[in-house]
């Protein structure tokens, strides 16, 4: 297995353990009442949403784009 594919293997499995933990937090009783007033949740779990939707998408780009070879170019070769 390449390291391309496993960076983007590892990058999937932490971004939904990201937005897993960011629902958790966001069902929260300190989050439900900051929402209530403000309309929006707390730092934290915003920081913890998005970081965890961009590593998605970047765990999927590391595995849908060919790693480079041995030769340093994009051909694919292992």
């Amino acid at each position: 297995m390449s390291p391309n594919r496993i960076l983007g293997v590892v990058l999937l499995v932490v971004g939904c353990i990201l937005l897993a933990l960011s629902y958790q937090a966001s069902q929260s009783l300190a989050d439900q009442t900051t929402h209530f007033f403000t309309g929006n949740f707390r730092d934290r779990t915003t920081i913890m949403l998005i970081s965890g939707a961009i590593s998605i998408v970047a765990g999927l780009i590391a595995l849908v784009v060919p790693g480079r070879g041995k030769l340093g170019y994009g051909g694919g070769v292992s």
